[in-house]
């Protein structure tokens, strides 16, 4: 077999040359030629047109031949790994490799060190080759050059020095400068495309967002990350740049943008017909619910609760909210409960306002101490005793501390005012909360029935049930007359509920166990119609 790369053949190690050297080999020796083959590729691998055709031959005659002859063993391979694994696979067949300049004597068991090193030396080589050529690409890169192909928007080109140069192409360099105009537009990029493809300029649509952040457009080249380099860096290159700096700024801006809304997670739109979507969990398989709706032939829509997941759940919306709304008409707020709960917030305010009441009057004596130094610091630098910037720091730092002093100092009164009538009216909202809920929108809807309940809903097709609801809500439907917790009755058929609730399935484990339940509550101020969300600032 004869074989040779292109740079070889470049060189005058020619596949004619190999072959008469190997026929008269043969004919020296009386061996018979079964076949001979002729490659113009790399010995990198195996993977060869020329050498799969030898293999498949061998394999389907076996006992044809018993000997593949090659000048040299870098004829054979370049990978010293993948050439002991096909030496093995030849010997099966009953084939013995040979090299006629570089003989082995197989039989002999020390003469595999003499195999192991011309086999080793060839992949050396490469490797020693590889190094140079990466490391004059990137001497080129960082002189400048260019010495890849060229670019769309560039020609191949040669400088007086015979060294490479990027000139710009007269057919497509406008249309590279039009492409990248047309990216400030509300064009896309299929468009932006079609727009350049008439003249001239092909892009695939991957090709032109990478053309889009390509620097060398405005006479600049990356030179990648190496070992010593842990970050990629710009050259200035010797070419002509086709568009400007500021165009080309402008466009990465505008891609930036487009890239972080892609990144924002949106959240699922809420519709009015269905306020349980999230909320609602399968009762085949314990995911989420999703609902959409769905056109008939007469065109109206009807919406429906269904599972993504196993596809085994679909309740229609209306049956489904009707039943929700029959549970919150039953939590009925009796009014001892309502009142106690507030009081227990109002007192939690009021101990929170001593607690800064006590914080005002240690920071007003802290301030009263800073500012004595800072007239103190003021004395010493009249006299003398400190210079300029010794001055200016101490009096910084003076400063700084007596501004978070005086915003401590500051009365918030009038905060603590509003946060009680918001207080006051939210609480007040829960001895009706149905009927408040009827004049919410879809979102606060929404965020009130998560609050309520924050382990979600399961329907069985008849009853409503929950792993967990707002402890806050169980404590004040509880309370009546010193009870000790919710009367089996009526609310607590009808949502599942009883005075623990299951910590698994849809059956109680135990009636007996109180599990710990959320005690965060959203609150919401009545103003006309409109029921506001009011943070608080307790759990």
């Amino acid at each position: 077999m004869a074989r040779v790369s292109t740079d070889e053949q470049a060189s005058g190690y020619s596949l004619d040359s190999q072959i008469e050297q190997l026929r008269r080999y043969c004919e020296q020796r009386d061996i018979e030629i079964v076949y001979e083959f002729r490659e113009e590729h790399s010995a990198k691998t195996f993977e060869r047109p020329e050498f799969n055709k030898f293999l498949k031959l061998a394999k389907s005659n076996k006992g044809m031949c018993d000997l593949f002859l090659f000048i040299s063993w870098d004829r054979f391979s370049r990978n010293t790994t993948d050439s002991f694994m096909m030496i093995r696979t030849m010997n099966k067949l009953g084939i013995e490799a040979q090299a006629t300049t570089q003989p082995i004597d197989f039989k002999i068991p020390e003469s595999k060190f003499m195999l192991a090193y011309f086999l080793t030396f060839p992949e050396v080589d490469n490797d020693r080759r590889s190094i140079k050529i990466k490391d004059g690409i990137r001497m080129a890169l960082q002189s400048g050059r260019w010495v890849a192909v060229a670019p769309k928007g560039y020609l191949n080109s040669r400088d007086s020095l015979n060294k490479p140069l990027l000139i710009p192409n007269p057919k497509l360099a406008p249309a590279i400068k039009l492409m990248f105009e047309l990216a400030l537009t509300e064009m896309t990029h299929c468009q932006i495309r079609a727009e350049v493809r008439a003249k001239g300029l092909e892009y695939s649509r991957n090709g032109i967002s990478a053309a889009f952040r390509n620097p060398i457009y405005i006479g600049k080249l990356v030179i990648q990350p190496n070992e010593n380099e842990l970050t990629a860096r710009l050259v200035d290159g010797i070419h002509e740049p086709l568009i400007s700096e500021e165009l080309f700024y402008k466009v990465q801006d505008k891609l930036n943008v487009k890239v972080n809304r892609r990144k924002v997670i949106k959240n699922v739109a809420l519709r009015p017909e269905l306020p349980l979507r999230g909320i609602i969990k399968c009762s085949k398989c314990s995911n989420i619910l999703t609902g959409s709706g769905s056109r008939s032939k007469t065109g109206a829509y009807h919406f429906y609760y269904h599972c993504n997941h196993c596809k085994k759940e679909r309740i229609p919306a209306p049956k489904l909210n009707k039943e929700i709304d029959q549970v919150l008409e039953l939590l009925k707020f009796k009014k001892n409960p309502t009142e106690l709960y507030n009081d227990i917030l109002s007192n939690y305010l009021n101990e929170d306002e001593k607690n800064s009441a006590t914080e005002k009057q240690k920071a007003k004596k802290s301030l009263e101490l800073v500012e004595k130094r800072l007239e103190n610091l003021q004395f010493l630098f009249l006299d003398g005793q400190i210079d300029v910037s010794e001055y200016q720091k101490l009096k910084s730092k003076l400063v700084a501390e007596a501004t978070n002093l005086k915003q401590i100092s500051v009365p918030k009164d009038a905060i603590k005012k509003e946060l009680k009538e918001k207080l006051k009216s939210s609480v007040n909202m829960l001895g009706n909360l149905s009927n408040a809920m009827m004049s919410m929108g879809i979102e606060e809807k929404h965020q009130v029935l998560s609050s309520i309940f924050p382990e979600k809903i399961q329907y069985d097709g008849k009853n409503c049930r929950t792993l967990k609801m707002n402890q806050v809500l169980l404590l004040l439907l509880s309370i009546d007359k010193g009870s000790r917790g919710p009367k089996n009755g009526t609310n607590s058929q009808k949502m599942g509920l009883s005075q623990g609730v299951e910590p698994a399935g849809v059956e109680p484990a135990s009636k007996q166990v109180i599990y710990v339940l959320s005690t965060r509550l959203l609150l919401y101020r009545l103003s006309g119609k409109n029921w506001n969300r009011t943070n608080l600032p307790f759990p």
